[in-house]
């Protein structure tokens, strides 16, 4: 395909990207800003989005990486944008869920690849929660393969709720709190 995006680019001190300024429509403004966090083994660890160029940012994405330098997970804050707090988990690699850093009130999960394996215990769903006690967090994949280990006191009931034309099945701990799981996604209370 035609692409008539113009680019700029502008680096740190260690030859790092640290902002992308885009042209979307090739009229010579800017309309898209993102600027760019690096950790200090040099994994882009945050990315803020000025979808607009208008001085606000409109979607910030926290990035984890594995011990081989992969993209393990991305969580985004695309809903009160700034508040440290992000809304989609989105994973990539086989991981447990134990950083809680920027989960709070977390509402969606989804598997990105085939064949994953994700761990979270009834203590994190508790963090994800923030004391609400009746939050529920739902689990997606189009992938096939993806595995679930619910981690402590997790019980599974009769309830489904409708995502997508598929009934999810319902998963609560003992605090109230519920995943909603795609029901292609294999479940295992541990």
């Amino acid at each position: 395909g035609v692409n008539d995006e113009n680019r700029s680019y502008e680096y740190d001190d260690k030859g790092q990207r640290v902002k992308w300024l885009k042209d979307l429509d090739a009229n010579g403004s800017i309309d898209k800003v993102e600027k760019g966090t690096y950790d200090d083994e040099g994994h882009l660890v945050k990315l803020e989005i000025d979808n607009n160029n208008d001085g606000n940012v409109d979607r910030i994405d926290f990035r984890s990486y594995d011990d081989f330098d992969d993209l393990a997970s991305l969580a985004r804050d695309n809903k009160e944008v700034g508040d440290g707090n992000a809304e989609q988990l989105f994973f990539y690699k086989n991981t447990e869920i134990s950083n809680t850093d920027h989960l709070s009130g977390l509402e969606n999960i989804y598997f990105q690849k085939d064949n994953l394996e994700v761990t979270i215990s009834d203590d994190v769903l508790d963090k994800i929660a923030n004391d609400d006690n009746s939050h529920k967090v739902i689990v997606n994949s189009k992938k096939s393969g993806d595995v679930l280990n619910l981690d402590g006191n997790f019980v599974k009931t009769t309830d489904t709720e409708a995502h997508g034309g598929q009934d999810y099945v319902k998963y609560t701990d003992d605090a109230g709190n519920a995943l909603i799981v795609d029901p292609d996604v294999t479940v295992n209370i541990i």
